[in-house]
């Protein structure tokens, strides 16, 4: 997963540029370029001609003394020290570009065309969050372009700030931007890559009822490991209900299938459970179909003692700007007859896509036990429940949440949820 981050962004942010430079022919202006300079030896128009084709046919030795004989003839020239600056950075020697490049937008602080030389000076020398805030400001100063918006959502990737990566895309679509670019950086987003390659997470699970009654607890454990194409999760859970504690297991894995496609496999095994279910397998499909869009089918299975439970999803998901909507309808068929459960969840990223707040409700039928038997009951149900998700640090996060459910027939049920966080 972080290799093909890598790479794209190796491709978007080295190749792209170069290829573009290399389709010119720079040759002859540069033959041209001299001959007018050995009749007029100060002429700016010719000086700089030659330093820019000098840079742009691969020639960067030469073209830095070029720049460097037109400041000596004009001082500190915006130009002049902006296209320096820039083959300094494709160099490699960033102190030298960003001393001048620096030069030209402390004088002239609108000139965009250098503060879009400074963020991609940064962004090649990993200084991201320097390179976010010089794209911030070239956005400011051309704010109808769509390249300054997707020059920082590629920085944006990188600092894992996920939904202000997307919400700058949206723009930069409004924008009339290069589709192509942009696609390319949303199926990225769409993959949701990780910074971390291991994960650790411990929750602790309350539900209470209302007739009042013995409540219910669950403690749950996983660690995830990110892997090339996907993530793997292992972990299991302790649940105690009508005073009998049962335990399970379960593996959970994510992997991309092919173009803008990934799959989700998980399975839960009872160990001689006596209330929860023998054994859940769960799979779903995702695929995005493009301007944030994204379709997925699911199915997953619950096995209890003497029966049974199948459960078939669909969902249709959209990304816009800050915000994921996601629409899922499930069918239970059951003896003859159809069950289902309806539900909408709305989430609004924050600073970062780890952290967000998430509302889901919906409304529908549902298999679930309500005593010490081995039999599933279906009930009637509305529910709606609400996520907040905070990481503190890099490494370290909390999830809180909570939900209301009202079923026909039943006690009404809350459950709170508090999950530790920690990445490695």
């Amino acid at each position: 997963m972080k290799f093909h981050l890598i790479i794209f962004l190796l491709i978007y942010t080295i190749l792209i540029p170069h290829k573009i430079y290399a389709q010119e022919n720079f040759e002859s202006e540069i033959i041209e370029y001299k001959r007018i300079l050995e009749s007029e030896p100060e002429s700016y128009v010719a000086l700089f001609g030659l330093a820019r084709a000098l840079a742009f046919s691969g020639n960067h030795q030469e073209a830095i003394k070029a720049y460097s004989n037109l400041l000596s003839k004009y001082d500190n020239d915006a130009d002049g020290l902006l296209g320096r600056g820039r083959v300094y950075a494709w160099m490699g020697k960033f102190n030298k570009s960003e001393n001048d490049i620096q030069k030209v937008v402390k004088y002239h602080p609108s000139y965009a065309d250098a503060w879009s030389a400074l963020g991609d000076m940064y962004k090649w020398s990993n200084q991201r969050n320097n390179s976010i805030e010089a794209y911030k400001r070239w956005m400011e100063l051309e704010p109808d372009k769509s390249e300054p918006y997707v020059a920082r959502a590629s920085v944006l990737i990188e600092n894992r700030q996920f939904s202000e990566a997307r919400f700058d895309l949206t723009l930069a679509r409004d924008n009339d931007g290069d589709k192509y670019q942009i696609d390319m950086l949303i199926r990225i987003l769409n993959r949701i890559p990780s910074a971390t390659l291991w994960e650790f997470t411990v929750s602790q699970e309350l539900q209470t009822f209302t007739p009042k009654r013995e409540n219910w607890n669950t403690t749950t454990f996983g660690v995830n490991r990110e892997l090339a194409n996907g993530s793997i999760a292992i972990g299991g859970l302790k649940t105690e209900r009508f005073s009998i504690g049962d335990e399970s297991l379960f593996i959970d894995i994510y992997y991309e299938l092919w173009r803008n496609s990934y799959a989700n496999l998980r399975l839960d095994a009872g160990i001689d459970p006596t209330v929860i279910a023998n054994q859940i397998t769960r799979i779903e499909v995702f695929q995005s179909v493009g301007d944030g869009w994204e379709f997925s089918a699911n199915y997953r299975r619950m096995e209890f003692i003497n029966s049974k439970v199948d459960i078939y999803g669909l969902s249709l998901a959209k990304y816009v700007g800050r915000w994921y909507l996601r629409e899922n309808t499930s069918i239970i068929p059951k003896d003859g007859k159809l069950g289902y459960t309806n539900s909408v969840s709305i989430r609004r990223y924050l600073s970062t896509i780890d952290n967000f707040l998430e509302i889901r409700m919906g409304h529908g039928q549902e298999e679930v036990i309500l005593r010490a038997s081995s039999k599933p009951d279906k009930l009637t149900r509305d529910f709606i429940s609400i996520r907040l998700q905070h990481f503190l640090s890099t490494n370290f996060g909390i999830s809180i949440s909570g939900s209301y459910n009202d079923e026909k027939g039943a006690p009404i049920r809350r459950v709170f949820q508090l999950s530790l966080i920690i990445r490695n």
